[in-house]
């Protein structure tokens, strides 16, 4: 684990990461699967998410589909109090992942088939850890952030098979902290 924290804070201070705290983390397969008592009212509100957007769609950021991203972090940040050094932070990540020149950032969007309801961008940090660096929802709907969290899992998942846990980050909007802070 030494070598994932050099490796945590070497990339977090190449991006310029602003915040102090990242949060805790939570075991990977506990986004994905909400197993558990503990987890009825996410499960239930991750259904009524999905029955609500029947086509619902997670893909990964790539040039086609970057705009969208950024369109909805402008959108965001209409409603939402927003720093300048978070504003760097976000400009910057949108770079690397534009430019493709972090191979430790993914990116994925969230959409009802055509509109963008939330993105999140991720890193990873060492061989079985990985950070949400950026989490945005934009619309109010029961489920729309546990689908976000769930989503981005299951592709880190993807990328990373022996991923094993997810640091959840500083969260973005009140919901985004408050629905993280469930999870630790």
């Amino acid at each position: 684990m030494k070598r994932g924290i050099i490796l945590k804070f070497e990339l977090l201070e190449r991006i310029k990461f602003p915040y102090d705290d990242i949060g805790g983390y939570v075991d990977a397969n506990l986004l994905i699967n909400h197993k558990g008592k503990k987890f009825a009212k996410k499960r239930a509100s991750i259904r009524h998410f999905e029955e609500s957007f029947p086509r619902w769609q997670y893909e990964e950021i790539v040039g086609s589909n970057i705009d969208l991203a950024f369109d909805t972090e402008k959108r965001w940040q209409g409603v939402n109090l927003v720093t300048d050094d978070e504003k760097q932070f976000i400009l910057s990540v949108f770079r690397r992942l534009h430019d493709n020149n972090e191979q430790n950032l993914f990116g994925g969007i969230l959409t009802d088939g055509k509109n963008s309801l939330g993105y999140s961008v991720t890193a990873q940090l060492d061989d079985v850890t990985a950070v949400i660096l950026i989490m945005r929802a934009v619309k109010e709907v029961s489920g729309l952030n546990s689908v976000l969290y769930r989503e981005t899992a299951r592709a880190l998942t993807q990328q990373v098979p022996q991923l094993e846990r997810i640091y959840l980050g500083v969260g973005g909007s009140s919901v985004d902290i408050q629905n993280r802070n469930s999870y630790l």
